[in-house]
């Protein structure tokens, strides 16, 4: 059988590593009211969650991937909360909920280091759900800052996520 090309892996480690940068540039135009422009490069930033999809179409999953891709996704949202003006309460919600996530995904992968049969929480069609809903919360920000229902949307997805992570985790440790 042939060998398959190690530039497989360039596209799907490309959108992942892009993600943040995108969605900088999107807050970038979000900034000088070009709000056509914030909603295309976060519509973008969205698109290249697909990563892991791209990956494993191409036979390209890595260690790297799983590692940087939560990673990835995280810059997103912080940098969106850093940026967007959401309702009373729901940054903090949000704040408190993506530290969960970056401690269990430390964490698991801390443990995966000393342990083989722990792996880092793999992406889900429900995870892909509540990115998008986030996703669109934050266009629907970028449209309308005051509109509550967005940020508490936001803030919602973040929470689920959090806990389905944690679940993850803890399922993973209890089959040990």
């Amino acid at each position: 059988m042939a060998e398959r090309s190690p530039l497989r892996f360039i596209l799907p480690n490309a959108l992942t590593i892009a993600r943040p940068f995108i969605t900088r540039e999107a807050i970038k135009a979000h900034r000088q009211g070009k709000k056509g422009k914030a909603l295309a490069l976060l519509g973008a930033a969205w698109l290249s969650d697909a990563d892991g999809s791209v990956a494993r179409k191409l036979d390209a999953t890595s260690r790297f991937g799983e590692i940087a891709d939560p990673i990835a996704d995280l810059a997103m949202r912080a940098q969106l909360i850093n940026e967007l003006e959401m309702a009373r309460g729901t940054k903090a919600i949000k704040v408190i909920a993506e530290s969960a996530i970056v401690i269990t995904n430390l964490s698991l992968f801390a443990l995966s280091k000393s342990d083989l049969d722990i792996q880092p929480p793999v992406a889900r069609p429900m995870g892909k759900i509540k990115f998008s809903v986030d996703s669109l919360g934050a266009a629907r920000l970028i449209t309308n800052p005051r509109d509550k229902i967005a940020s508490w949307a936001i803030a919602g997805m973040s929470v689920l996520t959090a806990i389905d992570y944690i679940n993850s985790a803890r399922k993973t440790i209890n089959r040990k």
